[in-house]
Order: C-alpha cells, then structure tokens, then sequence
C-alpha cells in the first residue's frame, strides 16, 4: 500500500499488501482508507482505519544476531565495516539462486547523524545495489557526522531472494541496520520554534493560508521538512478547520513542517457571520523521525468580522466520482449564502477548470447556474472519461453588487478500463539450435491501473522454428507454453527454444491483458526473433558454472569445471582459448598491487604460495576440466575479513568467434 493508491475492493489474492519498512521504533501502525460506493446516481464514502500490529519476529534473510554490531567509537567517526563479521544473509547456495540487497537515502531520512562512505578515500555512497555477497565485499561504513545525538542511528536495507527451490515469488525483507554512536545521547524530541507568534488574524468567510511564522518546530536530528504535526484538539464544530491547498474543501488531521514552509495549509474560518470578533483554538502535538512527540502547541485563530453583504461559501465539499460518470451538484456539495434575502438574485459563473469534463443546467452546456438550480438537481457534472484523476470548476460568485471567487474541486476514481501497454518489444537473436532467455529489456509491459506482475501474455501465434519455453531453473529441460505471466519473465524463466532448422527469422503474435472480469485485452502484437547461424556464434557459459571459486589464503585453488566452463557446438573442448585480459585485482582496493597470480601447473608437481612460476595468459576448457589452472593468493596477508579479487578475460572457439568482457571471481 501506498499514499493515493487506489484498487477495488473484490481484489484478487496477493494483489494488496501491507509491506513493512523494518524500522524497529514501533509496534503498530495504521493506514487510513476511504471506501466508495458508486451508483449511478451518488457517491457513498465512509473512512475505515486499518489497524496494523508489528510483531517483533526474527528475519529470514538478514543475520545479525550473534555478530559484531555497528560501532562509532567517537564523534565524527568510522564504524566498523559492513562486511560478513556485522551482517550475513540467509539463502541457498545453489546456482541459481539470486540475492540483491541495497538501500537508497534518496527515499528515506535515515541515517539522520552520518552517511555511507566506501574505502579508504571515505567515497560517499548514496544509493547502492548490489548481489549481497558482493555488498559485504564493498568496504563499507558508516561515518558520523553530527553530535551530541541520537545515539543510534540506522541504515535502511532492502534484500529480495529468489530460490525457485523454496518459492516461484521473489522473497522480499527490509531491516533497519543499527549504527550505535560511543557518547552520544538519546534521541531529543521536537520542540516550538522560538519565533512563533502561536496567533494569526484572519477575515471571515476568507481561506487564510498558515504562514511558518505563525507556528512551527524545530528537531536537533530530524531535518525541518520531515517534522509531522498532527491535530490532537480541532478547532471544534462550526469553528472551522485546516485544509491543504491540493484539495481546500477537505479537512486534515495531520500534515508537514515543509507543506508549512511552501504555504500549502491554511485556516477555512466558519461560514457563519458573527458581529463582533472570535477566537478559535486548536492544539497540535509534532513528531520526528523517531517518533519522539513535542510537548503541546497551541495556535489562535482571530477570526474577524466582515462588514460585507456579498454571498459566501457555506458548504463546498467538492465531488467524488468514478471515470466517466455524472453527478449532479447538490446543496451538500455546494451552498451560498447571503446576509441579506436576495439569494434569488446570486448567480454562478463558471469562468475557468473544467479541465476533463462539462457542466450542463437542465440537460444543456451552460456557464451560468443559480442557487436554485442546484436544489432543483439541474446543475450536473459530467466526466470525459479521459484518465485523469482531478478536476475542479473555478466560480465567480456574484449577487449583482458584490463578487467572491471560489474553486470546485472533484476527484475521479479512475476504473480499470484500458488494456495494458507495451514497455520493450525488441525481441531476441539466438545462435542456431540454441536456447536463450526473453529478459525483461526485451519484453516488457505495462498496466496503469494493476499490478505489472499480473499482465498475462497469452501466444496467439506459436514460433515456427521453435518453442516458448518455461524453466523453473536455468538447469531444467523446460516446458512449451503458450502464455505466461509477466512476473515468469522478470524471474527469468521465459525462454526461446530453437529447434535446429535452417531458418533464421522466427516470430510469434500474443496479446497482453489485465485481471479484469472481462480481462481488458490489447491488440495482436509480434515479437522478433533472429537466428545466427552456428559457424559466427561465439561460445556461451555453461548454466551450471558458477563463475566463482573460494581459496583459503593459506592454500592455492585449482580451477574446476563447475566454476567455470563454456561450451561452442563447433568446437571441442580443447579449441576453446581463454585469454586473460585482466590479471586478478582485488575489486575494492585499498591499495595492494599483488591480489595473487593464475598460473599453469602442467610440468609442476607441486604448487604452493612459494613456486616461483610465471601468471598464465592463455588457456583452455580442456586445461580447466584437467584442473591444470590454479590461483595462488597474495604473498602478503589480506587482513582479518575475506576479499573479493577479480579477473577479466576473452573465450574463443576454433573458429575465431569472441566472446568479450567476461569475469570471474576469487573469495580469498
């Protein structure tokens, strides 16, 4: 769930989910939901609460119990490193299984008192993403910036694991990493602003906007514009209320220190006419980042008298309708009053919004409408059924003598009406008789009023020259389909199969479609494939590689097939030739030139960190499935923490095709 969201309220299964951010700092939540019921004459909304309890369960993924926690030892300091010995993550060790973690502090204030910085430079880490074995080895930590407080801080982490062993979903956890500062203090609560006057003038009947002078807070940790106020005490019935200026026909409960700085609240002062002045109070308590609460603030409002006899707003509650329909505008939605018994004489007109939709008086476009008419039901707005969520008609009010301005607002709930669209249609090229995955930057969807996840490919016409596969793992032998949901390619389990044929150019026509009852469909599309012929395909990675091997700094390690192997339909294992490009590094260096050596082992009977050999340049597939290519670690010690080293190199068949740029990875 998130703020705006809107679904029906027969969702299907799994389609609406509270997902928790993995702050620890509460137990309970809540999210406010407005329910609506549409006939084709009203709108009915009632507001429900949905009561949320957080259970202080243990992670399935992240561990950090039983490891050395996160420490500052003194302001403006470096933590220890985020590395194996503060954080692991919990998932299967099979190939194919893929674990991504990351954070970003662009969507998040967290850590309020420091920041990331990777390696010795202190390189400043904003956002980051990364295969989490990778993560640990990126030197890591976190640096304080302010004190005296808070005392903890924390780094928001987002891991998502796919085991197609455990799961067909991507499993998802997010967990507030916590960074524990030496001497600093506990979190401070917000406080008022010593530059409030806590007392604002206002006319009546005038929509006055909150200047920040008027009130405001301040917190030591948490930045201005994330303080939350929220109303503990209104101002109390028919002593008018706060609105935001997005929608001033709605009251709020609650709203942010930077909708203050920007102007966007403001006080609607009561609609009816008082002689002398009045004035109104309304308390407010503020939160930070922690959730610690201010003492009460109070602010007064000095509501003055109008000596006026034009017309006012009484009641503007705006509309709520669903994408295409009719409302008439009733006396609940819009009504003005007058001092004096002329109501007869005020007239509406409509001098501006109308934006997605028109107002017809009695059946007919008209821009002038009365008071009358709108208890009669003559006045009605119709929506153009476009996509559009907001509307508004902007009024002149006028009795003949005075004039006020006024603005109209309406909301349309949008229906699920429209087919999804394509995102990526680019197809494929694949090597004749082979098999190669449909990513996601292939083919790609998207639907505006549901979730991506759920759009249904469903094959119209099959590929001529082979299959639409299916594979719950890169190692399977996969299973023809003709449809497939759109989460099956994000997970990488959409293939096409060529059967071997002479033909290279191959296509297939599907549709796209939503959850809907009927689905809403798209047109017939096609997707390209193109077939290289076998002799100018270069060789390819065998599924079963792992691309990594692990040695003890201690031993030397020998190369397996399992590690590392690729294979070409044309050439034997012997003709595939590697060539290192890259000698091995250390992929987060802190300096060292030596991150140990790849050597040939074919006339040595025995290798340690001691033989004096030269670095092999060239090899083949049929040296690694001998185990005659062995990694000898650095001279010098690596440090207490493992490291991650790297090497970059070309694969060649017998016929000369290349396959460039690929790595392979060494834990030391």
């Amino acid at each position: 769930m998130s703020p705006f969201q809107i679904f029906d309220c027969d969702f299907l299964p799994k389609t609406v989910q509270y997902i928790h951010n993995g702050s620890p700092l509460l137990q309970q939540d809540s999210v406010r939901l407005l329910v609506h019921k549409f006939t084709d004459a009203a709108t009915v909304t009632e507001p429900v609460v949905l009561r949320v309890k957080i259970s202080n369960s243990s992670h399935d993924i992240v561990m950090t119990q039983g490891l050395r926690p996160l420490v500052v030892p003194e302001y403006n300091g470096l933590s220890n490193t985020i590395d194996s010995s503060a954080l692991r993550f919990k998932h299967g060790s099979n190939p194919n299984v893929s674990c991504v973690v990351g954070f970003s502090t662009f969507f998040s204030p967290w850590p309020v008192a420091g920041q990331v910085v990777m390696g010795e430079r202190r390189q400043v880490v904003d956002s980051v993403k990364k295969d989490c074995r990778e993560f640990l080895f990126m030197n890591l930590h976190y640096e304080h910036l302010r004190s005296p407080t808070p005392d903890v801080d924390y780094l928001p982490l987002s891991v998502e694991v796919f085991d197609p062993a455990v799961s067909d979903d991507v499993i998802s956890e997010r967990f507030y990493l916590p960074i524990h500062i030496k001497g600093a203090f506990q979190n401070s609560p917000p406080h008022a602003s010593f530059i409030n006057q806590y007392m604002m003038d206002v006319d009546q009947f005038v929509l006055a906007t909150v200047v920040p002078g008027v009130i405001s807070a301040e917190d030591y940790e948490t930045s201005k514009r994330h303080l939350v106020f929220n109303v503990t005490k209104p101002f109390g019935e028919g002593k008018g209320y706060l609105v935001h200026l997005d929608n001033h026909a709605k009251p709020i409960d609650s709203f942010l220190q930077d909708d203050l700085d920007n102007n966007r609240i403001a006080y609607r002062p009561p609609s009816v006419s008082y002689p002398d002045q009045r004035v109104y109070d309304a308390e407010f308590v503020v939160y930070d980042s922690h959730f610690a609460q201010s003492m009460p603030i109070t602010i007064h409002m000095a509501v003055r008298p109008a000596d006026t006899t034009a017309p006012r707003v009484s009641i503007n509650t705006g509309l709520t309708l669903l994408e295409g329909q009719s409302r008439e505008l009733t006396a609940e939605h819009l009504q003005v009053v007058v001092d004096k018994d002329n109501l007869s004489r005020v007239r509406m007109y409509v001098k501006g919004g109308l934006n997605h939709g028109t107002i017809t008086v009695r059946g007919k476009h008209s821009n002038i409408f009365s008071m009358k008419d709108i208890e009669a039901g003559h006045v009605t707005y119709k929506h153009d059924d476009s996509d559009s969520t907001r509307d508004r008609i902007e009024l002149r009010i006028s009795d003949g003598s005075n004039t006020v301005l006024s603005s109209f607002p309406i909301t349309i709930i949008p229906r699920d009406d429209t087919p999804p669209y394509m995102v990526n249609n680019l197809g494929l090229q694949v090597n004749e008789g082979g098999i190669r995955k449909i990513s996601e930057d292939m083919l790609l969807a998207h639907d505006s009023d549901s979730l991506d996840n759920n759009i249904v490919f469903t094959i119209v016409t099959s590929p001529a020259a082979g299959d639409i596969i299916r594979k719950i793992r890169p190692s399977d032998a996969g299973t023809k389909i003709f449809g497939f949901r759109q989460r099956d390619v994000v997970k990488g389990q959409i293939y096409y199969r060529h059967n071997g044929d002479e033909v290279f150019k191959d296509s297939f026509t599907f549709t796209i479609q939503d959850h809907q009852d009927p689905p809403n469909e798209s047109e017939t599309m096609t997707f390209v494939i193109t077939i290289s012929p076998m002799n100018e395909n270069p060789p390819q990675i065998d599924a079963t590689a792992k691309r990594i091997m692990y040695v003890e700094e201690t031993n030397v390690g020998y190369i397996k097939p399992t590690e590392l192997r690729y294979t070409d339909v044309e050439s034997s294992n012997k003709d595939l030739t590697y060539t290192i490009t890259t000698p091995p590094y250390f992929v987060y260096n802190r300096g060292e030139r030596d991150a140990g050596r790849l050597v040939a082992t074919h006339n040595i009977s025995k290798v340690d960190k001691t033989t004096d050999v030269a670095q092999v340049v060239k090899f083949s597939q049929a040296d690694i499935d001998q185990q005659k290519i062995a990694y000898i670690p650095p001279a010098a010690d690596i440090g207490p923490e493992s490291r991650l080293v790297r090497l970059a190199y070309t694969v060649e068949d017998g016929s000369g095709n290349k396959l460039y740029g690929q790595t392979f990875d060494i834990e030391v």
